[in-house]
């Protein structure tokens, strides 16, 4: 998984991608994050006040209840939809690379075919004989995470990180309708080309584990510029159509018990209001600022996690927080993926899943169900890892400190040893046998698993 000489990186916008961005950035939009605070407590303030007058006023109790939810509904729908139409703030490169510095790495961005800007760092070691790795985030988080987390790490294990941040995050544009299936060719592509890519390595947490399924579906073996040659998944998740079709429950698809949630609608604005009260209300955001609530052990255990994955949140919003309306509760983004996992021929796969495992989405039988359709895919080094430690979704966050040391268990650690060519001469990292229930090993027979049973309308196939 080695790196050819970097091409120029297009640091600067072109043109067309000022004209396009103009679409979704207005000139009025607010210039902080203090701004867009403010004006939420004032939407709370006045929607409270018109709610006190409307009881007080109306005669009948039967009246006033009625009369309050649709005052209510109304002023989320308004609210949401001036936030929806004033857009992100403008993208700017300056701040963008000193944000990725304070995180120990390197800000950089690309253009992509239809004008977005896509944000990503670049971290770890800068040798040129360094294995590549790209490093997917979770959800209401940017790339930002895994450079804070990876970041010194990387430099020991000689691994150049590269961390993209999804749509609608941080400092990438928006993309209202975006796919996760395009994603490798959309926004992913252009970056290993800025960067020289050739081979490389991938892994996801959370909501990153759909992307980096996509990724390895894409740049498959045979693929003629970019080859993904190992995957790592972080407690990850399954798409609704696989879901129906194993009879599995997906809470992917049942965010806050919205199905079919298109937040392009205008009836659906209030997603965007949504987002402003989960990412900007007073002493209850970012939402991790309350997650010792959630996960009391893990705070416990290891209390440098929720606070850095709150400041990361704080990041997902650099450009405003309309982009996570279009993204949090999008039934279309999040599990209508566009493609098959069981299409996936990576050679080496390293599925990490939590029997305890109780945030939305990611129930670990979809972990257990990956793990086991990788073992028994032929071809496949597969290197599996279940745990219940009461840690649910963060059981494999860094367990040393605030960041990865070389010294604990991690994926990319894991997925640089499956696949280094000296492989035979250099010592073990894991032992043979895990008593928290690592499987290891090549697996023997084709998966028992016909790629066809899901509906054409989701399985796409990878444009090249």
């Amino acid at each position: 998984a080695k790196a050819r000489r970097p091409r120029q990186s297009p640091m600067r916008q072109s043109p067309m991608s000022s004209r396009v961005s103009l679409n979704w950035t207005r000139r009025f939009a607010p210039p902080s994050r203090t701004a867009f605070k403010r004006g939420l407590v004032t939407w709370l303030g006045l929607t409270t006040i018109s709610l006190v007058a409307l009881v007080k006023r109306t005669d009948g109790l039967l009246k006033a209840l009625l009369g309050g939810p649709a005052l209510l509904c109304a002023s989320v729908l308004v609210y949401g939809t001036y936030r929806k139409e004033r857009g992100q703030l403008p993208f700017s490169e300056d701040e963008q690379r000193a944000s990725a510095e304070r995180l120990g790495g390197f800000g950089r961005h690309v253009t992509t075919k239809d004008g977005r800007v896509v944000e990503y760092l670049v971290y770890g070691s800068n040798r040129e004989d360094a294995t590549v790795m790209v490093q997917m985030h979770g959800a209401t988080s940017t790339g930002g995470l895994m450079c804070t987390w990876n970041a010194e790490m990387f430099k020991h294990l000689n691994i150049r990180g590269i961390a993209p941040t999804m749509p609608n995050s941080g400092y990438s544009d928006i993309q209202p309708d975006r796919r996760i299936a395009n994603f490798p060719r959309d926004d992913l592509a252009p970056i290993l080309c800025a960067e020289g890519v050739d081979e490389f390595l991938v892994d996801g947490h959370s909501l990153g584990t759909s992307h980096a399924l996509a990724v390895a579906w894409y740049f498959g073996p045979n693929h003629a510029e970019h080859r993904c040659i190992g995957l790592g998944l972080n407690c990850p998740y399954l798409s609704t159509p696989l879901c129906d079709e194993l009879g599995f429950r997906c809470d992917a698809d049942d965010l806050f018990l919205v199905r079919n949630n298109d937040p392009r609608e205008w009836h659906a604005a209030w997603n965007f209001t949504l987002a402003d009260v989960t990412n900007l209300l007073p002493f209850a955001s970012p939402p991790m600022a309350i997650g010792h609530m959630i996960w009391p052990k893990l705070a416990e255990e290891r209390p440098w996690v929720l606070p850095m994955v709150a400041e990361d949140q704080k990041r997902t919003g650099a450009r405003g927080y309309v982009g996570q309306g279009y993204e949090m509760t999008c039934y279309a983004t999040n599990t209508l993926w566009g493609f098959d996992p069981r299409h996936i021929r990576t050679k080496h796969v390293a599925v990490w899943w939590a029997h305890d495992d109780g945030s939305p989405g990611c129930p670990p039988e979809h972990g257990k169900w990956l793990a086991e359709l990788f073992e028994r895919t032929e071809g496949v080094q597969t290197r599996n890892r279940s745990v219940d430690i009461g840690l649910g979704h963060w059981s494999f966050s860094p367990s040393l400190g605030p960041c990865y040391q070389a010294a604990e268990e991690s994926l990319p650690k894991t997925l640089l040893e499956m696949t280094r060519k000296e492989a035979k001469a250099a010592p073990e990292l894991w032992p043979e046998d895990d008593a928290e229930g690592v499987s290891r090993g090549s697996s023997g027979a084709e998966a028992e698993v016909d790629p066809q049973r899901l509906q054409d309308a989701h399985v796409e196939a990878p444009a090249r």
